[in-house]
C-alpha cells in the first residue's frame, strides 16, 4: 500500500456511521475496515488447496479451454479485493504471476496486501474505487472481482475502467459469492436479467440482531444488510420489463419501540429508538416500490416460534435444565407467532390482491416475559425458577438488550380485518408444534 493511501479505521465514530447511513460508499468502508482483521476466521477463508481449487474452479468455469492452456497471465488487478481471497488464490493456481489489490477499504487492502506477503507472493495494493482505478491505460492483463459487483454503484462505469485499463487482448473476470451469506442477502441481483419473470418477491434479508454486541459498526452492517439490500432490490425492479405484482418485504413490531402496556396496532403511534429507525429505514426502502405500480405489504414480524431456529432453540435447552426464568421483571410483552401462521399469512397477503401496506406478524394474543417462560416450562415439564435481572441483561447486552428487555403488546389488527384466520393463536399449542411436542 502506498503512503498516500488512508490508514484503516476499525473503530468509526456514531458520528461516522450516522453519516455513512446516507453514503453507500462511506458505509463500505466504514464496515468492511472493522471487519477486516476477522474476516477469513469469519468465514473460514483460507490460502490452501481447499480455496485454491475453488478460485480455480470459479476461472475454469468462465475461460475457454484455449486460454486456459497458455496461462499464467503476467499481471492480474483484483477489484474490491477483500482480504485477497481471489486473486491470491488465483496466482497460487497459476492463472497470473503476479498481482495488485484495490479495494474502498484501507483495512481490506492491508489485510490483503499482508496475506499476499505471507504466501510469498509478489503483490501490491492501493485504496481505489471500483469507477476511478488509479492505474494507467493497458496495465493489466487480467483484472478480476469476487463477490463485489453488488458493491459498487456504477457497474457500468467500473467496466468501462475495467477496459482502460487492460492490455489490448487482456480479461476480465467476475465470479460470484464465496460464503452462503451470499445466498441470503449480499447477492448481486444483476444475476437476474431483464428477461427473467417474477409474480411474487418476497424480501426478508437482513443480519441476525442477536449475532453480536452493537458497535457502530455492527449497527451500520444490520441497517446495510436490510436498507441497502432493499434499495438495491427496488433499483432493479425499476430496471426490469416484467415487474412482479406484489412485494413482501420484511420488517418488525421493534417498529413500534418500548411502548410498556400499551396495546399496539398498526395506526398505533412509535417511540424512538434504534430499532424503529432501523425499521422506519427498511420499511421506506420497501414502499419505494409502489412507485413502480406494484402492491407492497410490509411485514413487521414479532418472535417467530419455529423448532430449527431463532430464539426457541437457545431458549429450550436451558428451560429443559431448569435454568430458565423471566427475564428482568417479566412484564415487558411479547408478541409472538408460530411459523405456521407466519408462512400461512405470508401466503395469505401473497394471494390477496387487494391487501397492501403495513401488516403485523402476531398471534392475537401476545403474552407477557414471564408467561411466555411459564409456559415454555409447562411444554417441558419443567419450572421456571432461575429469572435473569434486567441489570445482568444490560451489562452482558448494552443497547442490545432492548430485543429483550423493551415491551411491544400488538395485535395483527388489519391482518384479522383482511380475513386472516390464525391456526395456532395460543401460546402453548403453538410451543408444543415448535417443540415437537405435540404428538
Amino acid at each position: 500500500m502506498t503512503t498516500t493511501d488512508p490508514s484503516p479505521n476499525p473503530h468509526a465514530t456514531a458520528e461516522q456511521v450516522e453519516a455513512a447511513r446516507h453514503d453507500t460508499k462511506l458505509a463500505q468502508v466504514l464496515y468492511h475496515d472493522w471487519e477486516a482483521e476477522s474476516y477469513d476466521d469469519k468465514w473460514s477463508i483460507s490460502y490452501d488447496q481447499r480455496c485454491i481449487d475453488y478460485a480455480r474452479g470459479r476461472f475454469d468455469a468462465i475461460v475457454p479451454a484455449e486460454v486456459q492452456r497458455d496461462l499464467p497471465y503476467d499481471r492480474a488487478l483484483e477489484l474490491g479485493c477483500g482480504t485477497g481471497f481471489f486473486l491470491l488464490n488465483l496466482i497460487q493456481a497459476g492463472v497470473a504471476r503476479r498481482g495488485s489489490v484495490t479495494d474502498l477499504s484501507p483495512g481490506m487492502v492491508k489485510v490483503a496486501t499482508r496475506n499476499g506477503q505471507n504466501l510469498g507472493l509478489d503483490i501490491d495494493g492501493r485504496v481505489a474505487d471500483a469507477e476511478g482505478i488509479p492505474y494507467e491505460d493497458n496495465t493489466f492483463d487480467l483484472v478480476v472481482g469476487h463477490a463485489v459487483l453488488h458493491h459498487i454503484p456504477d457497474v457500468e462505469l467500473s467496466l468501462r475502467e475495467v477496459i482502460r485499463i487492460l492490455k489490448p487482448g487482456g480479461r476480465f473476470v467476475f465470479a460470484g459469492e464465496p460464503t452462503t451469506v451470499g445466498n441470503a442477502y449480499a447477492r448481486r441481483l444483476a444475476d437476474l436479467t431483464v428477461t427473467d419473470h417474477f409474480d411474487v418477491i418476497i424480501n426478508l434479508a437482513g443480519a441476525s440482531l442477536l449475532d453480536r454486541p452493537w458497535s457502530p459498526q455492527r449497527k451500520l452492517e444490520l441497517h446495510t444488510s436490510r436498507v441497502n439490500f432493499t434499495e438495491e432490490l427496488v433499483d432493479w425492479l425499476a430496471r426490469i420489463q416484467h415487474r412482479p405484482t406484489v412485494l413482501l418485504s420484511g420488517s418488525a413490531i421493534g417498529w413500534y419501540g418500548n411502548q410498556h402496556d400499551t396495546l399496539l396496532d398498526e395506526d398505533s403511534f412509535y417511540h424512538e429508538d434504534f430499532l424503529h429507525q432501523l425499521c422506519q429505514d427498511w420499511e421506506k426502502a420497501a414502499r419505494a416500490a409502489e412507485k413502480l405500480g406494484i402492491r407492497v405489504c410490509i411485514l413487521r414480524s414479532g418472535l417467530v416460534l419455529a423448532h430449527d431456529g431463532g430464539a426457541l432453540r437457545a431458549l429450550a435447552p436451558l428451560f429443559s435444565l431448569n435454568l430458565g426464568g423471566r427475564i428482568g421483571d417479566g412484564r415487558q410483552w411479547l408478541s409472538w407467532i408460530s411459523m405456521q401462521d407466519y408462512l400461512a399469512a405470508v401466503l395469505f397477503l401473497m394471494n390477496s390482491h387487494h391487501s397492501k401496506g403495513i401488516f403485523n406478524l402476531t398471534s392475537p394474543q401476545p403474552v407477557t416475559n414471564a408467561v411466555f417462560a411459564e409456559t415454555l416450562a409447562h411444554c417441558l415439564h419443567r419450572k421456571a425458577i432461575v429469572p435473569i435481572p434486567a441489570l445482568f441483561v444490560r451489562l452482558l447486552m448494552g443497547e442490545m438488550s432492548m430485543v429483550v428487555l423493551h415491551s411491544q403488546r400488538v395485535l395483527p389488527s388489519r391482518l384479522l380485518h383482511a380475513g386472516f384466520s390464525f391456526r395456532t393463536p395460543a401460546l402453548a399449542k403453538a410451543l408444543k408444534l415448535a417443540l415437537r411436542l405435540d404428538h
